[in-house]
């Protein structure tokens, strides 16, 4: 027996109400018989009726969510060889098509009179035999019979109705940008295709059709996104069909269940990959020398990041890899081959990678079982490589407990780091180092500043607040038996800039709590979690503390001694240093994590309670107790500082961007120049921005352009001379605003890359903008007609047919007041009429077309930390201005920049949103040109200049109010949100947003310029400013740029 495909979606989505409930999944899915297999003992008919029925019983009974449930119990209590379509899978396939069943129900009706008829005209089919591999294929396994021209023409259809209601096409999907989850697909030839090649692969393989969606675009790029979507076994060449199609450099294919002979398929559209993530999959060393055969080894391999966790490749199939990386391109970046059951047999060809590739900067290799036999070759290798910055060999039994002083681990890596000065980042968790060992290694280590991020959890040794290697307490000192499993800390190790935000409401200690008031368990647990204190991970930031010191003698302040306590170091006292200005004051800088502490000052032994600074006071009876003399106080008020999470200590290059603390400091004295931090900073002022270039207009400009558009303009006929003068000056009274009211509007009806309001822009501005059409006295026939008398002679070089350029504007302007006012008799004079027109139509919105204007630059822009933001990434927006702009340039002029030119580099940085739209950029570009006096024989006015260029790159970012600083877990909540709760989530999320500070957005579109803009060489040179204040957002300026 044999099911339409229509049928055995519904007999899939609908088994546990077809008799294929939790305790009856052998009947539903058995070895080699999946979804298939209804029950022999029902004929045809009566299974067709009892779809029916079901369909109509769930659709009226809205009993969605018990029929997934169901289903979920089904296929989790079906082992996986069971499982032709893994549990996801169905899942998916379900919450997919459920909403088609309105659709599809009168079409049921239709099937079902159909196949009554075929079966009175036509004999039943003969049962088949699966053993037949010519009639089957290569797999054993039964397939659906091939669908019927009526069925073919019914799933289309009910894909076309899926599609138009979830707005996705099919397999392909693509985000326009980060910032709104709505999936797009413009039309296009190679997504056409992809689309045809997916369903007609999956059309073959008698398999349901399931829109995965997994294709976004970041940048210009396509980035396939195919984690945990349960392509193995079945899907995986219909996806490879359709990639193959489409050009990709970034493709995640982790948690897939992916063998082999899946990646034969897939591999060939993966030519032009730059990342590659295959973590936990089993592609085996097959798997990986099909990788080496087809992309490293290929003539135009580009790969840089390749990601290989958990595959079960071997000693043998490492070999292999390392020496095709060695002779292929040198593009790799990172390389990621833990948890693949290595041994000491890989280490030499792991070594020589190391020591040959001048691109790597990450290597992870956790959870393998390298030992120490050949650690000599390994940390040789990394003694030569001078650009690794991020090294993972953790869980690689390196030391041992008991380990005995024949071999000394701690010595070896010790001199490593001693002389290493480029490794930022090294986890050595869970290695079995013993006390001997650690402490070995943190003699050697302190001699290095600039490994910022150490991880040391599961060795005899931990890691303080500077950085050094301490001895761990001993565990039998502290009551551990009682602590319950589920209350002991995770292990974090090395995450990635963008994981560590996702991790940001991590705090390292605790808030409002003593020492003394936790428990025992929470006390214990604290104290292990100090063995992992790594700077990177857990976003430390830079924090100065400075306490003023009064009433004291001369003599008792030559032997003062000052100190802050913190209680995340258990109130240990660190000294803070002199001011050699004021010797009364003394200044500190500390490495805090992000969370709120409590602290307190000393003064020679005496606790003191600072009332400045960044700090605040709290009342509050707090008991502190010192960990070294166990002597307790109570203190009545307490000091505290909030620290906010830094994800910027190493940039995307991993260059540090701490200014003033460095890790294991030899000298508290050195951490910062006394001199430079205390003297008074310069107040902020217009002349000293990078705005004081800008010539915004003034009465003089705004008089030259009025007397240069009144010499173009065709004067009507008007009463006397005198009156001429006097419809004159009622113009020039209103000339600012008709100015600043056609700048807008002239972008939006560009033509070509000349600023010109069309027809229907300007329709739109004379009925709803300025309300002038009441189809009476002033009618639509009325202002086409004066558009087309205006058109009829142009004047100079930059006046473009269809269009009005500025002195068009203001002659149009004046003949529709003397129409509306004066010919209809409101007005006695043609006068009155023009300064009706004014005080009517143009003054009650003044307040918007000014603030969209110049209002905007003194409110938004022109300020402090906007200046300081273009100034410390000013490098890196010239070299933005030089390589989008200039191109219209002829030899020998300077570089300028074309809105087209603005427009292609706003869309390669994916700004666009639901704030900006593509015509919103022409705006921006327009409003941050400087007025010019003459713009129909001059271009000036079209080309932009470095300081305008800034200004329409500000109007942009503020008008997209991207959502770049939500962390990506908020994003999903609250695009997961209810129907009736989103929209007031919507609302405040979206006033969030738009009242950001300017200085901010900008800050964050930085981001998006080196991820989509720039060249890799580029960005290989490129130093990430350094935050001078991280409270303020404000970066350390170079002299040669403030």
């Amino acid at each position: 027996m044999y099911l339409q495909p229509q049928e055995m979606i519904l007999q899939g989505i609908l088994g546990d109400h077809l008799g294929n409930g939790p305790n009856q999944s052998s009947q539903f899915i058995t070895p080699n018989l999946p979804l298939l297999n209804a029950k022999e003992g029902i004929k045809k008919e009566e299974k067709l009726v009892q779809i029916t029925e079901i369909m109509e019983s769930v659709y009226h009974n809205d009993s969605f969510d018990n029929t997934e449930e169901n289903l979920f119990n089904i296929t989790e209590q079906s082992s996986e060889e069971d499982i032709r379509i893994g549990s996801h899978a169905y899942l998916k396939f379900f919450q997919r098509y459920k909403q088609s069943y309105k659709y599809l129900q009168p079409h049921l009706k239709q099937l079902q009179q159909q196949q009554q008829q075929q079966k009175q005209t036509k004999p039943p089919l003969p049962k088949q035999d699966f053993k037949d591999k010519a009639r089957f294929g290569r797999s054993q396994s039964p397939r659906l019979q091939r669908p019927s021209k009526q069925a073919t023409s019914l799933i289309n259809q009910m894909q076309l109705s899926q599609m138009q209601m979830t707005q996705s096409n099919g397999f392909i999907t693509e985000r326009r940008n980060s910032d709104v989850s709505i999936n797009l697909n413009p039309a296009g030839t190679k997504n056409d295709q992809a689309r045809k090649e997916y369903l007609k692969e999956i059309e073959i393989m008698k398999l349901p059709p399931v829109p995965f969606g997994v294709v976004q675009k970041v940048g210009s790029n396509k980035a396939f996104n195919l984690r945990e979507k349960g392509i193995g076994k079945y899907y995986y060449r219909a996806v490879g069909k359709s990639i193959q199609c489409l050009k990709g450099e970034v493709f995640d294919f982790q948690n897939n269940n992916l063998k082999e002979h899946h990646i034969e398929t897939l591999i060939d559209g993966l030519f032009s990959a730059k990342e590659i993530d295959l973590k936990d999959n089993n592609i085996g060393q097959a798997g990986v020398d099909l990788l080496i055969q087809k992309v490293i080894l290929s003539s135009n391999c580009k790969l840089e990041i390749l990601n290989l966790e958990n595959n079960n490749i071997g000693d043998r199939g490492i070999r292999y890899l390392c020496e095709a990386l060695c002779q292929s391109t040198d593009n790799l970046v990172k390389l990621n081959i833990s948890k693949n059951e290595l041994t000491d047999q890989s280490i030499n060809f792991i070594a020589k990678l190391i020591t040959d590739s001048s691109s790597l900067r990450e290597l992870k290799m956790h959870w393998n079982k390298l030992g120490s036999n050949k650690l000599p070759t390994l940390i040789d290798a990394l003694s030569k490589n001078k650009r690794l910055k991020v090294l993972d060999i953790s869980w690689n039994a390196l030391g041992s407990y008991e380990r005995s002083d024949t071999f000394q681990v701690g010595e070896i890596l010790g001199r490593y780091l001693n002389n290493n000065k480029s490794l930022v980042h090294l986890d050595l968790s869970f290695n079995g180092l013993n006390e001997d060992d650690c402490l070995q290694l943190g003699e050697y280590l302190k001699e290095n500043h600039t490994l910022l991020g150490l991880h040391m959890r599961g060795n005899q040794g931990m890691i303080d607040s500077l950085g050094f290697i301490l001895k761990k307490p001993d565990p039998k000192q502290e009551s551990v038996q009682n602590i319950k499993p589920g209350n002991m800390p995770f292990y974090k190790r090395i995450v990635s800039r963008q994981q560590s935000r996702r991790n940001s409401d991590h705090n390292i200690s605790p808030k409002n709590s003593s020492y003394q008031s936790q428990s025992q368990h929470q006390k214990y647990i604290d104290k292990h979690y100090e063995s992992d204190r790594c700077w990177i991970c857990e976003g430390w930031s830079e924090n100065n503390f400075i306490f003023h010191v009064d009433e004291i003698n001369q003599e008792d302040l030559e032997n003062i001694d000052v100190r802050i306590h913190f209680q995340y170091e258990e109130f240990r006292g660190q000294k803070m240093i002199r001011c050699q200005q004021d010797e009364k004051l003394f200044i500190i800088w500390k490495m805090l994590p992000p969370s709120e502490h409590v602290y307190y000052f000393t003064v020679n032994g005496q606790i003191k309670i600072n009332y400045g600074h960044h700090s605040h006071i709290r009342k509050e009876k707090i008991q502190v107790i010192h960990p070294d003399s166990n002597f307790g106080f109570v203190l009545d008020e307490i000091n505290v500082h909030t620290s906010h999470r830094n994800d910027t200590i190493i940039n995307h290059y991993y260059k540090q961007t701490l200014k003033h603390c460095v890790p294991r400091p030899l000298q508290l004295e050195i951490l910062l120049e006394i001199e430079e931090e205390i003297r008074l900073k310069t107040p902020w002022s217009f002349e000293n921005s990078i705005f004081r270039n800008y010539k915004a207009d003034t009465d003089e400009i705004v008089k030259q352009c009025f007397e240069f558009d009144w010499g173009c303009i065709r004067k009507p006929k008007f009463d006397d001379a005198e009156e001429e003068f006097r419809v004159k000056q009622e113009l020039y009274h209103g000339y600012k605003l008709i100015k600043n009211l056609y700048r807008p509007y002239s972008a939006l009806g560009k033509i070509g890359n000349i600023f010109a309001i069309g027809l229907n822009t300007y329709t739109d501005i004379m009925r709803e903008v300025l309300d002038l059409v009441d189809q009476e006295h002033l009618k639509l026939n009325d202002t086409d007609m004066f558009f087309i008398i205006v058109n009829s002679i142009k004047k100079g070089e930059i006046n473009p047919a269809n269009g009005l350029v500025r002195y068009q504007f203001l002659e149009i302007m004046m003949r529709v007041a003397l129409k509306k006012y004066h010919s209809s008799g409101f007005c006695k004079t043609q006068s009155e009429a023009v300064a009706k027109l004014i005080d009517k139509n143009f003054m009650p919105i003044q307040n918007s077309i000014l603030y969209q204007n110049h209002g905007w630059r003194t409110q938004r822009y022109w300020n402090e930390g906007c200046d300081n933001a273009l100034k410390a990434f000013r490098p890196l927006l010239e070299w933005i201005y030089h390589k989008f702009g200039g191109t219209h340039k002829k030899p020998g002029e300077k570089t300028f920049m074309t809105v087209d030119e603005f427009e292609n580099f706003i869309n390669v940085a994916n700004l666009c949103n639901d704030l900006l739209f593509q015509r919103d950029i022409c705006v921006c570009f327009n409003l941050a040109m400087m007025t010019q006096v003459n713009e129909i024989s001059k271009d000036r006015h079209l080309r932009a200049s470095f300081i305008e260029f800034l200004e329409a790159l500000a109007r942009a970012v503020d008008k997209a109010s991207t959502t770049d600083y939500i962390q990506q877990q908020d994003q999903s909540q609250v695009l997961n949100q209810t129907t009736d709760s989103f929209n007031g989530v919507n609302e405040e999320l979206m006033k969030e947003r738009v009242n950001r500070s300017l200085q901010l957005k900008l800050i964050s579109f930085m981001e998006r310029i080196i991820q989509f803009c720039l060249t890799k060489s580029f960005k290989e040179k490129y130093e990430y400013p350094q935050l001078e204040d991280p409270d303020k957002m404000m970066f350390v300026i170079k002299d040669n740029y403030k």
